[in-house]
């Protein structure tokens, strides 16, 4: 919701597959009690892959119902593991694979 005022991101024009994955603690804000900067922030935690959050992650399921887009959401892989998860990786190939014309 705020990216919009900041840069337009709009559906593109080729067949999307979005891939990502949920429930890992991911840092969602910093909170400054003492003073910024010579204090460590609390962390405030939520969804996401561990290093990308929840909303970041699931924009792209704005366009998944346009085109024959593809989403396919994992969970508890964090944002190196999923670059290396055999089930991900099957999912990738098939949207890769050419179809008999």
């Amino acid at each position: 919701e705020n990216v919009e005022n900041i840069t337009r991101l709009e559906e593109p024009i080729v067949k999307l597959s979005c891939v990502y994955s949920l429930g890992v603690d991911t840092p969602v804000g910093l909170v400054y009690n003492r003073g910024f900067p010579d204090e460590q922030p609390e962390r405030l935690m939520g969804d996401g892959d561990g290093t990308v959050t929840k909303i970041s992650l699931a924009y792209c399921n704005r366009w998944m119902n346009r085109n024959k887009n593809r989403v396919m959401v994992f969970n508890d892989l964090n944002h190196g593991q999923i670059l290396k998860d055999k089930t991900v990786l099957s999912f990738i190939e098939s949207q890769l694979v050419l179809k008999n014309l």
